[in-house]
């Protein structure tokens, strides 16, 4: 899991999730699920067709989760301090 310093425990438990749903989807796109229909004599198109769409929207959705953890990895993550804003405060009440 690669977690990004200062996001949060809620976005890097969120990046680690993507992480595991990327993991499981590569792993699915590589069942030797066609090789085992073949060799097991069971020659079904639809199943075959079927398959091989959902191993594509699996690449796709890879592809996606990927971009998501990307444009989160370039966040850059700002800090609210309660000691800044006391300072402002008493510097915008000064006038």
């Amino acid at each position: 899991m690669s977690k990004k310093k200062g996001l949060g425990r809620d976005v890097n438990k969120s990046i680690e999730i993507m992480d595991n749903l990327s993991g499981a989807l590569k792993d699915f796109a590589h069942i030797p699920l066609k090789k085992g229909l073949v060799s097991s004599g069971i020659d079904d198109d639809q199943l075959s067709t079927m398959f091989n769409k959902a191993s594509e929207e699996a690449f796709a959705l890879i592809n996606k989760v990927e971009d998501i953890k990307h444009k989160i990895k370039g966040v850059k993550t700002t800090h609210n301090s309660r000691f800044a804003k006391k300072v402002v405060e008493n510097f915008l009440n000064l006038e």
